[in-house]
């Protein structure tokens, strides 16, 4: 008798332990949970995540249907907690890339999110394999009046599950690609439409040989010694005789945000803009041969940013057909392919663009045997990245060694956007102001001194400045952005980025000032002083 009370309170204790361990278990996946997407307890979908967790424990058949939940979790909560709730802008970027683009935005991930996502598979495995009813059965009543109760309890449990944290996560995506594949429609219509250019010429038109813009990809400005930066990165353009922006910032976070507001023209609000106004229609209107050489790859239907406007040029060049990652081909080849346009013979003077691929994510793989003399972070990836700026810049010193023997030039050179760069990181991120300020310069042919022009410009702005440029009065852009007086160009006030994500207010698409913003936590705490 004593034996079997014994075993009795031993099941007893047994279960006990087991049911208060599966509670504990349930409280570590809630907190990583709520870590991931930066909300509280009080949040529905980690209410319902918690619910339905509590709902399935001990229930081998609702255990099965939370599978895929955990792994949308893992999945959506890597996600928001690197970049934050998928926008237009995030979906528009993973889909104009291939799945290895993909997989290399996974070397974004910072240490602490790789760790946090093991916790949670580690969890995950041991609720589900020791889970214990949170309902025992001796309080559940019993025959025929069970089973209703049950129904009752399942259809709760598939409520929580729906309104749970990976679920809302998922619709959030669908319902952005049906909106993002909307607007690519409207956008491939809008752009069949014929441009509404009216032109005059100034007189700076056609002043020079050969225009040169040169597109970087995730540079940012403070990490550019001819900005600032304590180290030199950029031995080059230190010493170039040119024009330099010290305060000019991207219109977005995003390549895809920011050259559409870019290239094109931006309508007044700053959210839209006109896909039927581009810089590549706009030369020819103007009677200048276009060319058009990019390493951002040929991506098919969804490439909807830099291909609308490329295709306007008379003569487009891709290194490769294929997506970005296919051929991962070095920056250099731009200057190889830029030859065989240079030794044609040309009546006026050429407008050329060339599409870099620069700093992007993954930087060691942009190197492309370039040497990496930098050891200013703990973190390979962020030295590579200096390593990047520091190639741009002798990719430019090419580029003007080599353009200056076809007669006069003038290149413009800025970057997208930047991106978030430290010991922790290196990745996209809207979070501060470092990925909206951006380094933008002008070299030309006939400039004698090494010029500052420190007052606030955007690239909202960049449609008026290139005309102005080439030497052309339109009806759609303001001739007060006139590089060729740039002291007494126009400064950019108020000045706007274009951002996308809920407030308070509940406005998800907007335009907020980049001055707002703290700075990234990069250069003073991570970096050794010369």
């Amino acid at each position: 008798m004593v034996n079997g009370k014994t075993k009795e309170m031993s099941l007893l204790s047994d279960k006990t332990f087991r049911l208060y361990f599966n509670f504990f278990i349930i409280c570590i996946l809630v907190n990583l949970v709520s870590r991931w997407a930066n909300v509280l307890f009080s949040n529905i979908g980690i209410f319902g995540l918690a619910l339905s967790l509590l709902l399935a424990s001990g229930n081998k058949f609702c255990l099965r249907i939370l599978i895929l939940p955990a792994i949308l979790t893992i999945i959506f909560g890597a996600i928001y907690a690197t970049y934050g709730p998928i926008s237009l802008g995030m979906y528009a970027a993973f889909a104009e890339t291939n799945i290895t683009e993909v997989l290399g935005f996974s070397s974004t991930f910072s240490w602490v999110v790789i760790l946090q996502t093991l916790a949670f598979v580690i969890a995950f495995v041991c609720y589900y394999r020791l889970s214990t009813p949170v309902i025992q059965g001796n309080t559940m009543p019993d025959g025929s009046n069970a089973k209703p109760l049950k129904i009752i309890l399942f259809l709760v449990f598939l409520g929580c599950v729906y309104i749970s944290f990976p679920i809302q996560a998922l619709k959030n995506f669908v319902s952005t690609g049906f909106e993002y594949h909307k607007v690519v429609k409207e956008l491939l219509e809008e752009s069949k439409k014929p441009n509404t250019w009216e032109v005059t010429k100034n007189e700076y038109y056609q002043k020079y040989k050969n225009y040169v813009l040169v597109i970087g990809e995730s540079a940012r400005a403070d990490y550019f010694s001819v900005f600032g930066y304590d180290h030199e990165t950029t031995p080059f353009l230190n010493q170039a005789k040119g024009i330099f922006f010290t305060k000019a910032y991207s219109p977005s976070y995003g390549t895809v945000l920011s050259l559409s507001r870019t290239l094109q023209l931006p309508l007044k609000d700053g959210i839209d803009f006109d896909v039927k106004n581009n810089i590549m229609n706009l030369a020819n209107k103007g009677g200048y041969e276009t060319i058009w050489i990019t390493n951002q790859g040929k991506l098919g239907t969804h490439d909807t940013s830099s291909s609308f406007i490329a295709s306007s040029a008379k003569h487009l060049e891709y290194l490769h057909t294929g997506s970005y990652q296919s051929f991962n081909v070095d920056d250099d080849e731009l200057l190889v392919r830029l030859e065989k346009y240079l030794k044609e013979p040309v009546e006026g003077s050429r407008v050329i663009v060339l599409h870099t691929f620069g700093s992007h994510v993954d930087p060691c793989h942009r190197l492309h045997g370039f040497e990496n003399n930098f050891t200013v972070f703990k973190k390979k990836e962020a030295n590579c990245y200096l390593a990047t700026i520091r190639k741009t810049d002798e990719f430019l010193r090419k580029l003007q060694e080599r353009i200056s023997k076809e007669g006069s030039y003038s290149i413009i050179y800025f970057s997208d956007h930047g991106i978030e760069v430290n010991d922790e990181r290196v990745g996209p991120s809207s979070m501060y102001i470092s990925s909206y300020h951006v380094p933008f310069l002008i070299l030309n042919s006939d400039s004698r001194e090494h010029e500052i022009y420190d007052k606030y410009y955007s690239n909202l702005h960049f449609m008026s400045l290139y005309a102005q440029w080439l030497g052309l009065n339109t009806n759609h852009t303001d001739k007060a952005f006139n590089p060729h007086h740039v002291q007494t160009m126009k400064e950019v006030s108020p000045l706007l980025i274009y951002y996308e994500g809920e407030n308070e207010d509940g406005n998800y698409k907007r335009m907020v000032s980049p001055l707002l913003l703290p700075e990234d936590k990069n250069l003073e705490s991570t970096s050794e002083k010369k």
